[in-house]
Formats: C-alpha cells, sequence, structure tokens
C-alpha cells in the first residue's frame, strides 16, 4: 500500500507499509543502531543498494579485487615462464643442431696435457 503525503517543496516522499517477521525486523533495528540511523534512513539505503545491485552499478568487492589481481599477477608468472621454457627447448635443438654439424668444442680431441699458458710455478 502506498500513499502520497503532502508535498513539501523540501522533501517529495511516498509512505508505504510493508510486513515482514520478526527476525526481520529484528535485524534491520540492529543494523539502523549500529549504523547510528533510523530504520527509515537503513530501508531506504538498502531499497537504494539493491536497485543499484539489481542494475549492475556497483563496486567491486576487496575480495573479488584481490582474487582477480591474483590471477593476473598468476598469468604474468606463467607467461614469463613459457617463455623460458621456449628459450630452453631452442636452445636445446641449436646445440643438437651444431653436434649434427660437428661444430662442438666438446668434440675437439684432448692430448691429455695442459695449456701451456697456466702458471706451473705454485
Amino acid at each position: 500500500m502506498t500513499s502520497k503525503t503532502k508535498s513539501n517543496k523540501k522533501d517529495d516522499r511516498c509512505r508505504f507499509t510493508a510486513s515482514v517477521d520478526t527476525d526481520t525486523y529484528n535485524m534491520v533495528l540492529h543494523w539502523a543502531k549500529k549504523n547510528g540511523i533510523t530504520i527509515n534512513e537503513f530501508l531506504k539505503n538498502a531499497i537504494d543498494f539493491y536497485v543499484a545491485y539489481q542494475n549492475k552499478d556497483y563496486d567491486i568487492p576487496t575480495l573479488e579485487v584481490q582474487r582477480l589481481n591474483q590471477l593476473v599477477d598468476t598469468t604474468a608468472v606463467l607467461s614469463s615462464n613459457v617463455s623460458a621454457l621456449e628459450k630452453i627447448i631452442t636452445s636445446g635443438f641449436d646445440s643438437l643442431i651444431s653436434l649434427t654439424r660437428g661444430d662442438n668444442y666438446l668434440l675437439d680431441e684432448d692430448d691429455g696435457e695442459l695449456d701451456e699458458d697456466i702458471d706451473e710455478t705454485r
């Protein structure tokens, strides 16, 4: 049931009646007192909040933002890991190609002697 009160230039409000169970009433009373506002103000804020929520016009809660940032960071780490693996695989295939061509310092013959430029006076 809705009824419009006498229109005041400053305050254009409508009155309506709502029935709720005792638990809901106690909950509304508790939160209104905790926020230091009247029940009418609390209900107006609740209605405004719900309408904004239905219109998807609300701030993303902190936990959702943190989780989203965590997922973005994880994606960046995975991207750098894939890049590192790509470099390792490319380097490994380059080494294999060099081995098949015979261009490897490890395949040089060793005569068992140390190089002459090493100081033997120690």
